[in-house]
Parts: C-alpha cells; structure tokens; sequence
C-alpha cells in the first residue's frame, strides 16, 4: 500500500490539517491537506471533533472510500472559490458590467450571493453607466446588447434585494 499525497490549495494563512484517508475497499491510502476553517465549515460533520484545535497543523485518519472524500474536499474548495469570485466581482462591479459579458444568466442562488455583496451604490452607480455608440453598426450594435444586459443584471440584483428584505 504506497500512500498518496492530495494538497489542496489552501485560500487561508492559518491553521491547516492534514487528513489520512484509508480505503480499505481500494486497499490504499491518500493524505489531503486544507485550512481548519474551510474543513470545518464545509464539512460539519467534523465539528465535533475538530473545533477546539489550537495547534496550527493538525492531522487526522479517516476511514472511508478515497474518491468519495476527494470529491468532497473539492466541492468545499469550489463553494470557496465561488465565494471569492462573487466579493471580486461584487467590489468591481462597475468595472466588469463594462465588460462584453452578461451576468444576468447567472443562476438565481449566484445571483443572490452577488446582490448581498453589492451595496445599493454600486448597483445605481452601474445603472447610470452610460450607452455609449460606435463607429459601425456592429458597435453600436454591441454596444446597446451590453448595456441591456447591464441593466437586466441590474433590475435582477435590485428585485433579489428586496425579496430578501421582504422576508
């Protein structure tokens, strides 16, 4: 049985645990490495515990099926890096809407998550952005299917808001 080092990529400076995963089905062994927090909040399992650790590396085993547990350590990174991808796009919200993309179809939940870290500024600064023209048709063109989905984008984040101070 040769052991196999996972490293998972760790968006946090502090404290980090290494998790010995042994699959006795598949007769082998994989460690993985993340931060404490990202374990703990992704997997709540694990809470219990882990949530009085004061040193800064940590190790544990866990028996379980390798690809299972891999596949969920990759979907706690995923929710973080969204969570990331949302305050960037959310800080420079003026500045992306400028860009030839529409963001209005994103789904609902990501939409959600954006409209909470977009302050109301934001969204009526990127609601004045003006139309502007080019010098052909397919400019101008481009330029008018941007600014309509600016502002769908915008109406979306508005109405999410409100639903949610509604509720």
């Amino acid at each position: 049985m040769s052991p196999k080092s996972v490293k998972m990529p760790s968006r946090s400076k502090k404290k980090q645990i290494t998790i010995h995963v042994y699959d006795e089905a598949r007769k082998t062994q994989k460690d993985f490495h993340c931060g404490l927090q990202e374990l703990l909040s992704g997997m709540k399992y694990f809470r219990g515990y882990l949530s009085d650790v004061q040193n800064e590396e940590v190790e544990m085993s866990v028996h379980c099926d390798v690809k299972v547990f891999e596949w969920l350590l990759l979907y706690i990174q995923m929710e973080t890096l969204v969570d990331e991808c949302v305050t960037f796009i959310a800080k420079s919200i003026n500045d992306v809407t400028r860009l030839p993309i529409d963001l209005s179809c994103l789904a609902d939940p990501l939409l959600v998550k954006l409209a909470r870290a977009t302050t109301e500024d934001s969204l009526e600064t990127v609601r004045k952005i003006p139309q502007v023209g080019g010098d052909t048709a397919e400019d101008a063109m481009a330029s008018s299917q941007n600014s309509s989905a600016r502002q769908l984008l915008v109406s979306k984040m508005y109405r999410l808001k409100l639903e949610e101070m509604l509720q």
